[in-house]
């Protein structure tokens, strides 16, 4: 009786053993698996979220490149002398619509107060800045379809936004000015003029909650407007999701208050949680991971409720039958993780349109072929072309004609450069060329040798051509990107000013 009790005691025993050993390892597993899948959905919303910033970036810089441009040729936009007063609404603007007697071919619609009615020559150059960068909304707005509004709000009052809103249901107005997006990214509340991200809000005109990111515009040394675009919450609700880990994870802003979350959600809702390195738990027993998503502005946070965290480590104890099923699941759920991944990384570096590197892939790329190069004793320069009278294509085939130009541009620009070289679509109808190369001459006839393989040759389904002028200048070894790009760019001013369709260089022999 003695050694039956004591075997059953041993079993029991053993049992209670391997059953808490079981327990505290799927307690442990479970952890680590909502650990991992915290991290890849934080990577994912990183990347997406920076990759909205560098779009207002390039809006940004597109303005204030343009608007030097138009301070040293004079040349204003046609569009200008279009603006006409709406009485009935009481503003000053071009509308996007024909309907409102606007500019059908403009993506965006343009309204201010009566400093429109008869503009000074800043403003003049400013609002031509504007439209001939319209290109950089309409692509912006076909390419991400989270993106709700476009737009440019001037300190001069007025402001252009895309899509083309009916003036009657969207105008300017000096409240426009109390909005978010204009209070956060203004001198007085951000003095280093940083890019900022705004709270999540409700669009005031019904397009849903939305979050606003905006940069600041600098023009002739003074803050003279803001870059914005208002994004959709779907897709980052979507990337909370990604995965499946017990618990949930939360979009919040820098105030702690929430902007994306799978489930249902109140605008009220706040989780002032520490900044850790690893899980802390709530005096609730929760358990939380948290970690920045956006330069302090966005944070993911992740909760675990210990009764949540129990039962699943109770249930997990029972599913050992399932463990090669769920092998084969983490093994799918890791190849659409990596694929989603890959993607917002192509994003991250390449045009949509062109297919060629942008801004930040060509200076993720161009680095270690510059020491390449230096190795081998060659030199490298830089050939920045802009397409002639690119405003008029869209102006007079529409937009989607432009895309067929830019892409086949592209195209040839591509096939015509060595392995070693690198063709970049710099901003708007601006693409940058970098060249290795150790003659002058050499270097001179490839350039000329670019540019005839654009000019006068057809580039889309209805046999347009077009024409290039281009800067050549040399890029030191000790010289940063940004002083090149500019020689560069003065040089294609230049070309431009002397007739189009040629390329001026600052390199001897090579001219």
């Amino acid at each position: 009786m003695k050694i039956r009790d004591l075997t059953i005691g041993v079993a029991v025993m053993v049992a209670a053993i391997a059953t808490v050993t079981v327990y505290r390892s799927e307690r442990a597993s479970i952890r680590s698996t909502a650990e991992q899948t915290f991290e890849v959905r934080a990577d994912l919303i990183h990347q997406y979220v920076g990759l909205m910033r560098h779009n207002v970036d390039a809006l940004q810089h597109a303005i204030e490149s343009r608007y030097k441009q138009v301070q040293r040729s004079g040349a204003i936009a046609p569009e200008v002398s279009a603006i006409r007063y709406y009485p009935k609404d009481g503003v000053w603007g071009v509308s996007g619509l024909e309907s409102e007697g606007g500019i059908a071919q403009l993506s965006g619609t343009l309204t201010g107060s009566k400093a429109l009615r008869d503009p000074a020559k800043a403003v003049s150059e400013e609002l031509t800045a504007v439209f001939d960068n319209d290109d950089q909304f309409h692509i912006l707005l076909k390419d991400v379809p989270d993106i709700i509004w476009v737009y440019y709000t001037s300190s001069n009052d007025f402001i252009y936004i895309a899509p083309d809103p009916a003036i009657a249901d969207f105008r300017f107005s000096k409240v426009l000015m109390t909005k978010e997006f204009w209070v956060q990214a203004a001198p007085r509340n951000n003095p280093d003029l940083k890019q900022i991200i705004t709270d999540l809000y409700d669009d005031y005109y019904g397009q849903g909650l939305m979050i606003s990111i905006s940069s600041p515009v600098v023009l002739d040394g003074d803050f003279r407007g803001v870059a914005s675009l208002d994004l959709g919450i779907a897709l980052l609700r979507s990337l909370t999701g990604v995965g499946s880990a017990a618990g949930e994870s939360i979009l919040v802003d820098e105030h702690n208050r929430i902007v994306a979350r799978v489930g249902k959600f109140d605008l009220s809702e706040e989780y002032d949680v520490p900044r850790s390195d690893g899980w802390i738990q709530d005096i609730m027993g929760a358990d939380w991971l948290s970690t920045d998503v956006a330069a302090g502005e966005l944070r993911l946070l992740h909760r675990l409720p210990e009764a949540e965290l129990r039962w699943a480590s109770i249930r997990a104890g029972g599913l050992y039958w399932a463990v090669f099923a769920a092998m084969l699941g983490l093994v799918m759920f890791s190849v659409r993780l990596n694929e989603a991944l890959s993607k917002v990384r192509f994003l991250m570096n390449r045009d949509t349109l062109t297919d060629l590197l942008n801004r930040r892939g060509f200076a993720a790329s161009v680095a270690p072929r510059r020491e390449v190069a230096r190795r081998d004793g060659r030199r490298t320069a830089l050939l920045l072309m802009d397409i002639d009278h690119f405003k008029r294509v869209n102006d007079s085939y529409g937009h989607d004609m432009g895309d067929q130009v830019l892409s086949g541009i592209a195209q040839r620009l591509s096939v015509g450069v060595m392995e070693y070289d690198l063709v970049c679509r710099w901003g708007g109808e601006e693409l940058l060329v970098f060249l290795v190369y150790e003659d002058p001459g050499t270097l001179w006839r490839i350039a000329q040798r670019l540019r005839t393989s654009i000019g006068n040759r057809v580039l889309s389904d209805e046999g347009l051509s077009v024409t290039v002028s281009g800067g050549l200048t040399d890029w030191g070894w000790d010289e940063p990107l940004e002083p090149a790009v500019d020689r560069a760019d003065q040089l294609m001013y230049e070309a431009k000013a002397a007739g189009r369709n040629q390329i001026k260089s600052d390199i001897a022999g090579a001219s």
